[in-house]
């Protein structure tokens, strides 16, 4: 009788890709290499060859749609790739972008149909969170020697959800009942979410930290909503404690003021006006896009040329006209609408998921990452994970 199944050596093999992406790889490097090809491996040995060709016939709107858009991804921004003549390079380096949108297709069907595996996924993420952070704060923690390139990597919404799901997963704690061992469980918590709160600092991006008050509002009020006297104990802790990081709360907030007035919104409004300018030069363009690899002078970086805008539609505006634009708006519309299911049911995840959701769509370019890729594939789980305890269907684990 062998010592491990089949499952489990998948199971392991998706837990090294994890691990090696979180301590040697980056969400989008300039020059991938060995942990890149590692990854790679790992996942295609870990989903096999049969979940890489959603070829099958799928029962959820999210899958449909998904697999239009990643058909017209394969091909028709690669045509128009091709004959515009862009580099290989960044053409490859979209395409791969292009991919990491449509994991759930291929990730979502290994995930939800073992009953460990969603455990893996939810504390695998938080890992990666974690790993990013802890590099970004000891730099020497890595195999790299260009240290400064490690800096990006607070900004990947990993990390940003990993502070949300522990500061909400502590604020739970301490609703339950008043014990020590609740308050010992919430300060663990709240002192391990200092690791990625301190990571964003370093790289100080606004809508991280707008992200997390907004994150606590919204729990606390569907709280309210449900059942408010659970909220005097969590409402009186978080006081306390932000009566002696007062100082800390107050520089966070002059940091974003500060920056809002010196540079406003960054001149996102503006480069989405350059792209629009950029593929209404002809009606094919408008339709079709300009292809993977293609380029524009963005406003937002100065007026350099680069392959990238700071929002995932109007990305997808340039690169793949209108018709791939509104493939990947019905496709995250179909998935926002699993997430939206958790609200009341499970608020501590609906409220984790949603900015990290939200943010890469319109106000940052961490959308073509494999980071992206798992928080997409991670609503869809949650979401499962419910149905399947609701409906007693399945025997996978809660989160």
């Amino acid at each position: 009788m062998p010592l491990l199944k089949a499952m489990d050596y998948r199971s392991a093999l998706f837990i090294l890709a994890l691990i090696v992406y979180g301590l040697l790889s980056s969400p989008t490097p300039d020059n991938p290499s060995y942990p890149e090809a590692i990854i790679f491996i790992c996942l295609l040995g870990a989903i096999g060859l049969g979940n890489f060709l959603p070829l099958r016939v799928k029962q959820d709107k999210w899958q449909w749609a998904g697999l239009l858009l990643f058909t017209y991804c394969l091909i028709v921004p690669n045509i128009a790739s091709i004959y515009h003549g862009y580099a290989v390079h960044n053409i490859l380096r979209d395409l791969v972008g292009g991919v990491m949108l449509c994991l759930p297709l291929f990730l979502f069907p290994f995930i939800a149909n073992h009953a460990k595996r969603p455990v893996i996924l939810f504390y695998g993420v938080m890992g990666i969170g974690l790993a990013f952070s802890l590099r970004v704060l000891f730099l020497d923690f890595s195999f790299f020697t260009e240290k400064q390139a490690l800096l990006y990597l607070a900004n990947s919404p990993l990390v940003l959800l990993t502070a949300l799901l522990l500061l909400l997963m502590g604020w739970a704690s301490l609703q339950q009942r008043l014990s020590f061992r609740g308050l010992a469980i919430t300060t663990c918590l709240f002192a391990i979410a200092l690791l990625p709160i301190f990571a964003m600092i370093i790289d100080f991006q606004r809508a991280s930290f707008i992200a997390i008050a907004m994150a606590l509002l919204g729990y606390i009020s569907i709280i309210f909503v449900q059942r408010p006297l659970r909220l005097i104990v969590p409402c009186g802790v978080v006081l306390i404690a932000g009566v002696f990081g007062y100082d800390f709360i107050l520089d966070i907030i002059e940091n974003i003021t500060t920056k809002t007035a010196k540079v406003g919104l960054n001149m996102r409004s503006q480069e989405a006006l350059a792209v629009w300018e950029s593929v209404t030069i002809s009606p094919m363009i408008l339709i079709f896009g300009l292809g993977w690899g293609a380029e524009f002078e963005s406003p937002a970086v100065g007026g350099l040329p680069v392959s990238f805008t700071h929002s995932l539609l109007s990305y997808m505006l340039l690169k793949t006209g209108l018709v791939g634009l509104s493939l990947t708006v019905v496709y995250l519309v179909f998935i926002f609408e699993k997430l939206g299911r958790l609200v009341f049911i499970k608020p501590v995840e609906f409220n984790a998921l949603l900015w990290p959701f939200i943010i890469p769509i319109l106000f940052y370019a961490s959308y073509k990452s494999f980071d992206y890729g798992l928080i997409l594939t991670l609503i869809l789980v949650c979401n499962k994970v419910h149905t399947d305890k609701v409906t007693g269907i399945g025997k996978a684990k809660e989160l």
